[in-house]
């Protein structure tokens, strides 16, 4: 468990990361983030599958609205 009174910074960003990693990669409802000119910059694996997406590849940069 983390030290929140002077523990290792650099440890804790760490954890935190591989969590919000985890949650992206294992949810699954859809996971997006979209630029502020609507362009997609990333889509977790079952967003992917709810559009039948072939590859992260074939969306990225997509507009999400027209």
């Amino acid at each position: 468990m983390s030290n929140f009174h002077g523990g290792d910074a650099k440890a804790g960003e760490f954890e935190t990361s591989t969590i919000v990693s985890a949650v992206f990669e294992t949810s699954p409802e859809c996971i997006k983030v979209v630029a502020w000119d609507g362009s997609l910059v990333k889509m977790n694996p079952a967003g992917l599958a709810m559009i039948e997406a072939d590859s992260w590849e074939s969306v990225a940069g997509a507009a999400t609205s027209d």
